[in-house]
């Protein structure tokens, strides 16, 4: 089994969380990344699936909590990267209605094949 890893970085200004491994029942660490991202109040939030290879009901629960809170203050998530077995998952969901899935995290940013 993987671990699930979270981590926060910053691209153009832009935060975007990147998830990577398994998202199974221990979110604690999403959570914690939530509540940081929540306060920071960010025009766009690109959440990076591209390394998430399983995603439970808690973890989509907890994305749709983030989104709720960065769309209430104004805000926009977009998800980047899923591949094909995450992709499928969140439209089962019905979440590719919620949140807008671009290819890459530079599609979400608008900024494919410009330099960075």
């Amino acid at each position: 089994m993987s671990t699930f890893e979270v981590s926060i970085s910053n691209h153009r200004g832009t935060p975007v969380l990147k998830l990577a491994g398994e998202a199974r029942l221990s979110i604690e660490t999403l959570e914690e990344a939530a509540l940081h991202l929540k306060a920071e109040r960010p025009a766009l939030l690109v959440v990076d699936v591209s390394g998430l290879s399983y995603m439970s009901s808690l973890t989509m629960g907890a994305l749709v909590k983030l989104h709720r809170a960065i769309n209430s203050q104004g805000g926009k998530v977009k998800f980047a990267g899923a591949q094909p077995r995450i992709q499928e998952v969140l439209q089962y969901a019905r979440l590719d209605t919620l949140f807008e899935l671009c290819a890459s995290v530079d599609d979400a940013l608008g900024t494919r094949g410009e330099a960075t």
